[in-house]
């Protein structure tokens, strides 16, 4: 037993093995773990070359069970400002937009979430940023001094390139933003000025007014960053060539996600799978053979138990592929890839058991669609929901994500 624990635990599938001793006359107890959870997770295990582990080990869900289930996998449930949510992992980030829940146990009474901003790390990070200038001049004083005691310069006393940088370095910091992306200018609006000696000084009192007025313009005069005048398009990122300045968004085409649709009207009445049911499923690419949970379930229940069971599939979890299934306003089963563009596709077919025509008929597939449009007139190229831009006067970059038709 021992070393099919050590060959389970070595093999790193997702499973967990250990012993445990329970005192009686056969007290060694095999105890195998799924690292993932989820109603949608079961354990099925297959043994090959020796019947005697076969006895002893071979389990399958939907026919022999060899082994006593002790704890069946569950969703999370929560309840969110009055609406039950439930997902297949402790960790959920797509409930409250921008905002991570990590679930570590369960509380009898509501929990209640203050979301506020970290003024603190911002205050941190402007401090460290004047110290590190601080320490710079220093560097660049010492490097350039000279000792008149000694009537010795040190190793760049009088070098013309540290001079030059000392001076860049200073201009970059005098000068205000041409174009800026807030309504701050310069470091001398957030209360860091530079004193007598060329060091940089900070003003408390009017750094945490900038941070508790304009927080979020803060951030716009230590690193590049884009705000869009539509609420429905954000900037994400750009490149050292990107130019600042104002460009006109244009979206053409929203960005689509791949789907798999059923013909069959699931609004009333219910649905039987059999045990031993599975699924052929290919979400963006990746394939994988899916077991259905048997019973009888009206179309909701189908949807849950039929998303539980393609997320819960080690082959996509491990690549980051999920699917959402509802059923849509003509009682149809609609499984839709998370993903959107090009890449994002859903396709099923029956492989075992209950044929997929009973719950679906002929399923179609439709694939994803990449945003289209330009920036600044320039066609941009689409990837998902990105648009990306290199051409136009002095290339540049914008990368804004399209969840609507917009113009900004």
């Amino acid at each position: 037993m021992q070393g099919i624990r050590d060959a389970i635990n070595a093999a790193k599938i997702g499973v967990t093995a250990s012993i445990v001793n329970d005192g009686s006359a056969n007290p060694n107890r095999l105890i195998l773990s799924s690292d993932a959870v989820g109603a949608g997770n079961n354990l099925k295990i297959s043994v090959s070359g020796d019947s005697e582990l076969v006895g002893l080990l071979g389990h399958d869900p939907a026919g022999a069970q060899r082994i006593s289930e002790i704890t069946p996998g569950s969703d999370a449930s929560l309840v969110v400002d009055g609406i039950p949510v439930s997902k297949t992992s402790n960790t959920v980030n797509d409930v409250i937009q921008g905002v991570t829940l990590n679930l570590l146990g369960a509380s009898e009474e509501p929990v209640k979430l203050d979301v506020a901003r970290d003024t603190g790390a911002v205050k941190t990070s402007v401090e460290e940023f004047v110290k590190a200038y601080n320490d710079l001049k220093k560097i660049v004083a010492d490097l350039t001094a000279y000792n008149p005691a000694t009537k010795k310069g040190a190793a760049l006393q009088g070098d013309s390139a540290m001079r030059s940088l000392d001076a860049q370095i200073d201009v970059i910091l005098s000068t205000p933003l041409g174009t800026p992306a807030g309504s701050l200018t310069s470091l001398s609006q957030i209360g860091v000025s530079k004193q007598t000696n060329g060091t940089l000084a900070i003003d408390a009192n009017k750094l945490n007014a900038a941070i508790d007025t304009k927080f979020n313009d803060v951030a716009g005069l230590f690193a590049a960053i884009g705000k869009a005048s539509d609420s429905l398009v954000n900037y994400k990122s750009n490149s050292p060539a990107t130019v600042p300045g104002n460009y006109a968004v244009t979206v053409t085409t929203l960005a689509s996600q791949g789907k798999a649709i059923g013909n069959v009207n699931l609004s009333s009445g219910s649905t039987t799978i059999g045990a031993g049911t599975t699924i052929s499923a290919t979400v963006d690419g990746v394939s994988a053979s899916v077991p259905l949970t048997a019973g009888t379930f009206n179309g909701m229940q189908l949807a849950n138990m039929v998303q539980s069971a393609i997320n819960a599939a080690g082959t996509f979890s491990s690549q980051g592929k999920t699917v959402t299934a509802t059923i849509d306003g003509n009682g149809r089963l609609n499984v839709k890839s998370n993903t959107y563009g090009s890449t994002s596709a859903v396709s099923l077919a029956s492989a075992a058991g209950t044929p997929i025509a009973d719950f679906m008929g002929l399923p179609v597939s439709t694939a994803g669609v990449n945003a289209a449009g330009t920036i600044n007139g320039a066609p941009a190229t689409g990837q998902g929901q990105l648009l990306t831009s290199t051409t136009g006067k002095s290339k540049r970059f914008a990368n804004p994500d399209c969840r609507r038709s917009a113009r900004g």
